[in-house]
């Protein structure tokens, strides 16, 4: 700092003289000291030549002069300061001390540790360098004339350092402004703010600090430590930390770490960038100490974590003495240590980690929040050619002009159906050269092509004679989840969604999914739901907007179309996409009306779309118009109307033709039309097209095939016919072309045949889930022979009928029994067997019985049989045809039996 001019050194004389009073001493002539008490009397004509105090010097104390004794004014001599001493102000009467001076001093008083706020105004002359008094540490204070004001020597001339010049100052151990940050914060305080460089280290705060319009910077996040502990507490309001740690210990007097001020001019602002937390248990990170006064307060953390420490960063908002209505805003907070911010709704950019049950809002990078009522064509135009997202809050957005979206990587996206995009003029004329759409992405005459261009989630209304949505060419653009309402009167060619190639160039990768085209009322629908046009075929005039460069490798799903006038999805000159689970609702409103319209197409596949109910007019459900070459129509469900319709009184309002292969100029080559399902349609199928596959896997009407159902008419092998009248099932064999051959496979619901030859199965299950319990294979409904299955006794058994197996019979895969055989023999008369000895009892005849055989003979029990004396028996087959009972008598007296018993041979045949 520059010497200061000499009128400031003559304010400063003029204030020293104001604190000296000169006093004239007269030499006395007492010899013992004595004070002099002075009542009424007066001296004003006592010649006097002065006055002497203290004459013999034998007082060596204070030596006073004191005016009134309750008045208690005094000027004195300090023997102990040497100087003199008055204990009241001072008026000189504008005199001027001539020879008076400021009090030097070697080193600024105080040391390192200054003089606290009691020696405030202090002021002093300098007269050699000093580096030790704060204000002096960076660098040294150079000779001159210094002020102390509570918390640094400020110079009045002499050099101050540039730091405190340029309100930065520095905080550490050695060689800085300051050591510690109280010191720092209450400099920075008289200058109503700036910077604080804080050196690597922990620096405690232990007092309350005030850091208002303060920028505290530590060197590193993992370097600089705030050690918040005891009494300590940062005041912060308009505060910005940076790189470094503010530790919250949990011991602290206040329940809260850093006390956001209130102020009733403006919002409290608090930015935090690459700061970690530690919040102690029990204690909060952030909050307001006067409840009474909650500050309205804009947070914003960068990259910054919360990396230990139970508590929370801000309380609950019920809890908190921060005002509700603040703001919170996370940005690139990456770290797996999250922020803890109780409930309160936060706004996360560019991807963040945060604890919160409140309400989170991602924002990427480059995001303009836009509100009902601002500029959204100018939010777009400044993202300029980096691109970003514009996001459309809820409410409603009204425009009268259409949005132009001339960069490249441009998102315009909602808030879902609450955002609302409203162009309610009827001035907009409409036509291919000119912009005529809500919103446009690139030129209108597709010189200009976009690309990575999003729409999405929210709802739009338009008025007389606009397209909602036109994308003129590009690569990777994308309309999603979007629902364009028509509210005005829409002349003959204005579609909801219309996106084209570019006048140099095809069209790209492009999407449209789960958008919803629709109307308010009758009169205002539609023309057309959503078109993708690549072509300008002369035979549509009027009907197409694109530049004949076609479109390809693209998207359009999950779509729904309700009500339009004429067509519901129109392709023209596209390639290699897909069109699949879109939904036409309720056609017909024009005559002639088309669900799906594709022209000049080549490898597509349209897959799984609803066309369905129709108002009572011609109408088509899928049309392959012309052009149309290796496309697959597949698993699409049409459907008419049957039973009430619109319009009322009608009875039936039938589709007119399910799907067309249409024989338009040009033709439609090797097209695959498979499994589709037709209902209440005139004509399900018309083919007029070349080489078409009209494959089904199943095919029912009220005849038998012939030879001439056939592959050419889409019967390949596997298809099964189903004869509606008479209930016979045919599977075609063989699909030659007019030597197709069909077999019957069942009639009548039962089976026709006696036999089933050249199956291949090896398993016929019944019961396969075990859960019918018994299982019966019944044979004739009059005899009711049943081979049944016994679920309870988990057994096979017959019922009404008996048991042949013909060849044999195992058990538990034993050895075979191939037959058993059985005869009775009544009167078998028996010899008188004499003691101890065997002999042939008697024969039964048993027809096929054959040597070897195992045989078995079984007495009825009779009085006086064989069972009833002590006799054995055994039986075998002796002979053809002959089981011989043999038997034997092993007493010792003779036996006989009675000759009328009956006898059974039972003979195994293995």
């Amino acid at each position: 700092m520059q010497n200061r001019p000499s009128a400031t050194i003559r304010a400063f004389t003029k204030t020293v003289i104001n604190m000296i009073v000169l006093l004239v001493c007269v030499l006395s002539v007492q010899t013992a000291s004595a004070n002099i008490l002075f009542q009424d009397d007066n001296f004003a004509t006592v010649y006097s030549g002065g006055i002497l105090i203290n004459s013999n010097d034998s007082y060596s104390g204070d030596i006073a002069i004191q005016f009134g004794s309750a008045l208690g004014k005094s000027i004195a001599w300090s023997a102990a300061n040497t100087r003199f001493e008055i204990n009241a102000g001072l008026d000189m009467g504008n005199y001027e001390l001539s020879t008076a001076r400021v009090e030097n001093v070697a080193a600024l008083p105080g040391g390192a540790g200054g003089l606290g706020l009691g020696g405030t105004g202090r002021i002093v002359s300098l007269t050699v360098t000093d580096s030790i008094a704060p204000g002096c540490t960076s660098p040294s204070c150079t000779p001159g004339t210094y002020s102390w004001n509570g918390s640094i020597w400020t110079a009045l001339t002499g050099n101050t350092t540039v730091f405190n010049s340029t309100k930065i100052i520095t905080v550490g151990p050695t060689g800085r402004d300051y050591t510690n940050i109280a010191d720092g914060a209450a400099y920075l305080n008289t200058l109503s703010g700036g910077e604080m460089w804080v050196d690597p280290g922990s620096y405690p705060v232990t007092t309350s600090i005030n850091l208002a319009n303060i920028k505290v910077r530590g060197t590193d996040t993992a370097l600089t430590t705030l050690a918040i502990s005891g009494g300590g507490q940062l005041e912060v309001i308009n505060t910005i930390f940076e790189t470094l740690t503010i530790n919250i210990n949990s011991g602290i007097t206040a329940p809260m770490g850093l006390d956001v001020t209130y102020s009733a001019a403006s919002n409290s602002a608090l930015q935090f960038n690459q700061v970690d937390f530690i919040v102690g248990a029990g204690k909060v990170g952030i909050d307001n100490s006067t409840p009474a006064n909650k500050p309205v307060t804009i947070f914003t953390f960068n990259q910054c974590t919360e990396s230990a420490g139970t508590g929370n960063l801000i309380n609950a908002v019920a809890s908190s003495n921060i005002n509700a209505t603040s703001v919170i805003t996370v940005i690139n907070l990456l770290s797996t240590n999250p922020l803890k911010i109780s409930d309160w709704p936060v706004t996360i950019i560019g991807g963040s980690n945060v604890v919160t049950d409140g309400t989170i809002t991602t924002v990427p990078d480059r995001t303009i929040l836009v509100s009902p009522g601002m500029n959204i064509q100018g939010a777009i135009d400044s993202l300029g050619a980096n691109g970003g997202v514009v996001k459309l809050l809820i409410g409603s957005h009204d425009i009268t002009t259409s949005i132009l979206i001339n960069y490249d990587n441009i998102v315009i996206v909602g808030e879902g159906p609450g955002t609302m995009l409203r162009a309610q003029t009827a001035t907009w004329t409409g036509g291919t050269t000119i912009a005529d759409a809500v919103i446009q992405v690139g030129a209108s005459n597709g010189t200009s092509p976009r690309s990575n261009v999003i729409i999405r989630d929210f709802k739009m209304e338009v008025g007389p004679n606009i397209h909602g949505i036109r994308i003129n060419g590009g690569v990777e653009n994308k309309v999603l989840d979007m629902i364009v309402q028509s509210i005005g009167v829409k002349n003959t060619t204005r579609t909801g969604i219309v996106i084209t190639d570019a006048a140099a160039s095809a069209g790209r990768r492009f999407t449209a999914t789960r958008n919803i085209i629709n109307n308010d009322i009758g009169t205002n629908r539609w023309v057309d739901g959503i078109h993708f046009d690549g072509g300008t075929e002369g035979t549509l005039p009027g009907q197409l907007f694109g530049y004949n460069n076609n479109i390809f490798d693209s998207i359009i799903s999950e779509n729904i179309v309700a009500e339009a006038k004429e067509t519901s999805f129109a392709f023209t000159n596209i390639r290699a996409s897909g069109i699949f689970s879109n939904r036409a609702r309720d056609l017909g409103w024009n005559t002639n009306a088309m669900g799906l319209f594709v022209n000049n197409a080549q490898d597509i596949t349209v897959i799984n779309n609803t066309i369905d109910d129709n108002n009572n007019t011609p109408t088509t459900g899928i049309i392959l118009y012309s052009d149309v070459v290796n496309a697959v129509v597949i698993g699409n469900t049409i459907r008419g109307s049957v039973g009430t319709c619109s319009p009322p009184g009608s009875t039936d309002c039938l589709i007119n033709i399910g799907i067309n292969v249409s024989g338009a100029t040009g033709g439609n080559v090797g097209n695959t039309v498979t499994d589709n399902h037709i209902n209440a349609a005139v004509t399900p199928l018309q083919d007029n097209g070349t080489a078409t596959k009209l494959e089904s896997n199943y095919h029912a009407a009220t005849a038998d095939p012939t030879a001439n159902d056939d592959i050419a008419d889409g019967y390949g092998i596997g298809t099964l016919w189903i004869n509606t009248s008479s209930g016979n099932v045919y599977i075609c064999v063989n699909s030659a072309p007019g030597a197709a051959v069909w077999s019957v496979l069942t009639g009548g619901g039962g089976h026709t045949q006696n036999t089933d030859t050249g199956t291949t199965s090896n398993t016929f299950t019944l019961d396969s889930d075990n859960t019918g319990g018994n299982v019966d294979l019944v044979y004739g409904t009059t005899n009711n022979r049943i081979i049944r299955w016994d679920n309870a006794a988990g057994e096979f058994t017959t019922v009404n009928g008996g048991f042949n197996a013909d060849t044999y019979l195992k058990i538990n895969g034993g050895t075979a029994i191939t037959g058993h055989l059985s005869a009775t023999v009544n009167n078998v008369a028996s010899p008188n067997i004499s003691a101890r000895t065997c002999v042939d009892y008697g024969t039964i005849t048993v027809t096929g019985a054959a040597v070897g055989d195992i045989a078995v003979a079984t007495p009825t029990p009779l009085a006086g049989g064989i069972e009833t004396v002590n006799l054995t028996w055994t039986a075998s087959v002796t002979a053809a045809n002959t089981v011989t009972i043999r038997v034997c008598n092993v007493t010792n007296a003779p036996i006989n039996t009675a000759n009328t018993q009956t006898w059974r041979a039972d003979v195994w045949k293995h």
